[in-house]
């Protein structure tokens, strides 16, 4: 019997998942050394030079709101940005990284906002609009490099109110419709 085939990722059916709780998020603030890869577990994306490694974060903004963000090392002093406001933050208070563990964890293509079937995106913070919390999940986008061609993945946030994913990127909150969430 041959394996199963989908017309898109939407006609695939999820992983079985398991009631272990997931990994534990690395609090941030002010420390001189990066954690350790054994740390933070392997990098989800790589910078332009396809060495450094970016990870998944959610920074604590001054407005009590918490959004996903990239976290990169190669960009001290500055390593956590964050796409807010039209621009790419450079987050210099208190952040959490998320370790990404490939074997419990998976991105899954989806764009416009929409949370694919019987998934269950990873929560990365809330906005607060209104007066109430609205979701924010861990995401990834293709990002365009039109002088080398090709494209680089850059962490970010998703949210249903959204309708995409929005990454920090070239100091400015870029917005993409396709994407893959965490």
């Amino acid at each position: 019997m041959s394996p199963a085939k989908y017309d898109s990722y939407e006609d695939a059916a999820p992983p079985a998942y398991t009631s272990t709780a997931g990994p534990s998020r690395i609090p941030v603030q002010g420390t001189p050394v990066f954690p350790s890869q054994s740390v933070t577990g392997p990098p989800p994306c790589f910078d332009l030079d396809g060495v450094s490694p970016v990870f998944f974060g959610s920074a604590h903004l001054p407005d009590s709101s918490i959004h996903p963000c990239k976290i990169a090392p190669s960009l001290a002093p500055s390593v956590c940005r964050v796409a807010y406001g039209g621009r790419e933050i450079h987050h210099s208070g208190p952040y959490i990284i998320l370790p990404f563990i490939p074997y419990t964890m998976e991105l899954v293509p989806t764009s416009n906002g929409q949370i694919p079937k019987g998934r269950r995106p990873i929560e990365g913070g809330y906005e607060i609009r209104n007066g109430r919390e609205i979701k924010l999940y861990h995401a990834v986008a293709k990002v365009p490099l039109p002088a080398r061609g090709g494209f680089t993945r850059v962490p970010g946030k998703a949210g249903v109110h959204l309708s995409g994913c929005n990454v920090p990127w070239g100091d400015r909150e870029r917005v993409f419709r396709d994407y893959e969430i965490l």
